[in-house]
């Protein structure tokens, strides 16, 4: 077999979108822009007697797992969190209580314990059984209960199958279940048959990825890419709360961040969303992730509390089978002048349905936010037009890389007309944002260098504080390495008349914070997994800040706009009101929208249907 499986999708990268806050949600309750997660990886290491046979590169595989764990150790990032587990260590009778319990904690997890893990990992050696379900679950209590800032990675190496129960694989669920951003990496050492099987389960069921390396040096690599920039797994974050199936016993959720488990076959769940004027218009947008072997769809309807039977406005996002991880995003706005009288009645309040149309339940993330009503939308200027390219000549960027963000919450902010060098890994995402203002559009180039001799897929993506897709230039927008490649994305002009329209132009219709989005992966099979292709990202904004700025109402009660912390700079103007846009430009203060589990290619099926 292959040293590494063709399919080893970078799994460990993810990403989530978030959505700017026009809401009273309390600022302290979402993450500062900026703001990193903590990353920790939990390394569960095989010490069984089978480890004693030799492995490819004529070594023992216990030694071959030995000079792994030390290159984690020497590569991994200091403010990474790294602990250690490891089972069949003592020399139990075969069979007894005790060998099914064969599993030490032997380093916790932190930072400021490189030294003891070198020490400890030159101490252990193979005698044991392969007590897998009994150590993930004792790594579950190692875990505890995962912070809304904490992004945890269990790594499970294992030269064979499991000698205690029949099967591991509902232990690596319920580690995965502790928290959205738990995930279980499989790495088989020299596996076949029904133990290879056994631990691919543990993999799927861990919402992880599974590694099949037969040889020293391949465990190396395999072991560095689980740990390589970890914790960039699929990130919800939210006020977790239950939808009603029915309209009348709907929760009331006032504008915020949530998360909730949807049930499958479009039965639908509801939510009471109060406004704070009447005319005002309530925004959702929110996000799916499923398993690569299904699509499905999220769909988001607004309705009128005096008509729950006809919606007032609704989209639906699709993902896709095949490869890679799937996404749907989808953001309405709850304006309707076409379906039904009760639609364009003012309303203190509005009814917020989500629902999935396939036959498996998966959990969403989404947000709410209230957006005043606009003096006179007429007046505004029409539409933008499709997003078109001005030109930007290639510059090479020096000094050290700028590693984009694992997630939204810590997309480094670029400013306009920069150029940067980053670097990336065959699968990997990487984050950057930057902020618009009215009147302003944002086009972006990466141009990735030439390196090993590898066919590589490249592309750039720009998504809205909702999570959809706002940029499209088309096939510049994706390339293959060969050569090298130069990869190019942009958005239309921001105006308040965009809403409505179709494509990418519909999802430019509020400033605030975007993501640029450059993923690289679907390489040869035998192309390293830790190669880095370097290149350089440039971003740039045209247009003037502040034009087609459109004029609120002023609100019979106090509004949470104004009053929201402004960016720096920002100066309020006479009516009380904030000189730009009263805290759409204020990045990650409503909470997470959209994006996540981005793999290799998974840029490429991020298509709104």
């Amino acid at each position: 077999m292959p040293a590494i499986t063709p399919r080893i999708l970078a799994g460990l990268t993810a990403c989530t979108l978030a959505l700017t806050s026009l809401s009273s949600a309390p600022a302290s309750a979402e993450p500062e822009p900026g703001t990193k997660q903590t990353r920790k990886v939990h390394l569960i290491m095989d010490s069984s007697g089978s480890m004693a046979e030799p492995t490819g590169g004529g070594t023992t595989r216990i030694d071959a797992a030995k000079k792994a764990l030390h290159s984690v150790i020497d590569n991994t990032p200091d403010d990474t969190e790294l602990g250690l587990r490891v089972y069949g260590s003592h020399d139990n009778p075969e069979g007894s209580p005790e060998s099914c319990k064969d599993s030490d904690l032997v380093v916790p997890i932190a930072t400021d314990n490189r030294d003891r893990l070198r020490t400890e990992v030159d101490k252990y050696k193979p005698v044991g059984w392969t007590p897998i379900d009994h150590s993930l679950r004792e790594a579950g209590k190692d875990i505890g209960s995962p912070g809304e800032d904490e992004q945890y990675t269990v790594i499970l190496v294992s030269d064979g199958e499991e000698t205690c129960v029949p099967d591991p694989c509902p232990a690596a669920a319920e580690l995965a279940e502790k928290g959205i951003d738990v995930s279980v990496n499989v790495i088989g050492l020299n596996v076949s048959g029904k133990a290879k099987e056994q631990l691919q389960c543990i993999a799927d069921k861990g919402k992880g990825e599974y590694y099949d390396v037969d040889n020293a040096e391949d465990l190396e690599e395999a072991l560095n890419q689980a740990a390589k920039r970890t914790g960039q797994g699929l990130t919800m974050s939210g006020e977790p709360v239950t939808g009603s199936p029915t309209p009348e016993d709907a929760p009331v959720l006032e504008p915020g961040t949530y998360t909730d488990t949807l049930p499958a076959n479009e039965e639908p769940r509801w939510y009471r969303v109060p406004r704070a004027m009447a005319e005002n218009t309530l925004w959702a947008g929110g996000f799916i992730q499923n398993a690569a072997d299904r699509g499905n769809a999220l769909a988001i309807r607004w309705y009128h509390p005096n008509d729950p039977e006809d919606d007032c406005f609704w989209d639906k996002s699709s993902t896709r089978a095949g490869d890679g991880f799937h996404l749907g995003g989808v953001a309405v706005p709850s304006v309707s002048t076409t379906f039904t009288t009760a639609c364009t009645e003012p309303s203190d309040e509005l009814l917020l349905q989500l629902s999935l149309d396939q036959d498996t339940e998966l959990p969403v993330q989404f947000t709410i936010v209230d957006e005043p009503a606009v003096e006179d939308p007429e007046s505004l200027p029409e539409a933008a037009s499709s997003p078109q390219w001005q030109d930007m000549p290639e510059e090479k960027a020096d000094g050290d890389p700028l590693i984009g963000g694992a997630s939204l919450a810590d997309a480094p902010v670029l400013e306009p007309g920069s150029a940067h060098p980053i670097n990336l890994t065959r699968g990997e995402v990487q984050f950057f944002a930057v902020d618009l203002d009215w009147g302003q559009s944002l086009q972006a180039q990466a141009s990735m260098e030439a390196g090993e001799l590898v066919q590589m897929h490249w592309s750039i993506e720009i998504y809205s504080q909702f999570g959809t897709a706002s940029g499209d230039l088309g096939a510049e927008s994706f390339g293959l390495l060969k050569d090298g490649v130069t990869l190019k994305n942009a958005t239309p002009e921001i105006r308040y008349n965009n809403r409505g329209e179709v494509g990418v132009v519909g999802q430019t219709a509020l400033p605030g914070r975007y993501y640029v989005v450059v993923a690289g992966g679907d390489a040869d099979e035998n192309t390293s997994l830790n190669l880095e292709t370097p290149g350089t990202l440039q971003v740039d904004v045209i247009g003037d800040a502040g034009t087609g700025e459109p004029t609120y109402r002023e609100a019979e009660e106090p509004q949470p706009g104004p009053d929201a912390p402004r960016p720096e700079g920002e100066q309020e103007s006479d009516d009380g009101s904030s000189g730009q846009n009263w805290g759409l430009i204020g990045g990650l203060a409503g909470g997470a929208v959209l994006l996540a589990g981005l793999g290799v290619g998974a840029v490429w099926f991020l298509r709104r249907l």
